[in-house]
């Protein structure tokens, strides 16, 4: 991750070409030293005046950035008042479509890009799409009034690109989960089980797998009731599960595909669906 911060009071015609050539020289850096980042925060705060010239060519800036350079996402950082400028700016920079899409696909998985990038910029796009595994979808630049805001989300993109399933446990707010897949099959079971024992061989997750049965329930069905004994381990292959939990004030979990719930918590959540759902479940009476 790089943060560069634009200490210009004003941008203009005359500086413009200046603060985005500077921009681009520190990545080429970067990228010669083997360092280029996959997020690049660009902090606007302390600006206090762009002209129309100078909001043209930084909209370009982002392009370019995205274009030439393998980075994930370009986040702009303007202040509480947005860029000082009279185009609106943020409209031109700030991407409506998620074009990248964070897959638990097996690890073998080249990284891909989306038909929308140039094919140098690294994100796990058409293909993870194709296979139906996604597990978030975030845009390829954002606006953020505050530099936490962006070192937040540069931050869970780092983690995606490490551990989707660490994401996907960790942070709901900035990638809204996607669901995995809608038919729960064995083959996509298998590879949730691989993310969870990464240093489990495939013979070893083929063994466990085969204890595990298929569970499917539809809308509405509920899935344990608090008291209940704990008697399995469940793998959320596709849909959701809403979990209820009485002694925190009737406070509610929604947990989504590619999770798996606890032995030890299955005698404190009932739960009830609020999709279609399919389970793979181990129960502990096939590990005697």
């Amino acid at each position: 991750m790089t943060a560069l911060s634009l200490r210009s009071s004003h941008i203009f015609f005359g500086n413009s070409t200046t603060l985005t050539d500077d921009v681009k020289t520190r990545l080429r850096e970067k990228s010669a030293g083997g360092n280029e980042p996959a997020v690049v925060i660009l902090d606007f705060s302390s600006v206090v005046g762009l002209d129309s010239t100078a909001a043209h060519a930084i909209a370009k800036l982002k392009d370019y950035l995205l274009k030439n350079f393998k980075l994930d996402v370009v986040a702009f950082v303007t202040g509480e008042e947005g860029f000082k400028c009279h185009l609106n700016l943020s409209t031109r920079v700030d991407s409506e479509i998620a074009n990248i899409r964070f897959s638990n696909a097996p690890r073998s998985l080249s990284l891909q890009t989306s038909e929308i990038d140039d094919t140098r910029r690294m994100s796990i796009t058409a293909r993870a799409v194709e296979m139906n595994h996604h597990i978030a979808e975030i845009p390829n630049s954002r606006v953020f009034d505050s530099l936490d805001g962006a070192l937040i989300f540069a931050e869970d993109v780092i983690i995606a690109r490490i551990s989707p399933q660490a994401l996907r446990e960790d942070s709901g707010e900035n990638f809204p989960p996607v669901r995995i897949s809608e038919s729960g099959d064995p083959d996509h079971a298998k590879s949730i089980m691989k993310e969870l024992c990464p240093a489990a061989k495939p013979e070893e997750i083929d063994a466990l797998f085969s204890s595990f049965e298929r569970e499917t329930y539809n809308a509405g069905e509920v899935l344990w009731v608090q008291g209940d004994p704990s008697t399995s381990m469940k793998v959320i292959a596709s849909g959701a599960v809403l979990s209820f939990v009485e002694e925190a004030a009737a406070s509610n979990e929604l947990t989504y595909a590619g999770a798996t719930s606890k032995l030890t918590v299955l005698n404190t959540w009932p739960g009830s669906l609020d999709s279609p759902l399919n389970i793979f479940t181990l129960k502990l009476a096939r590990l005697d």
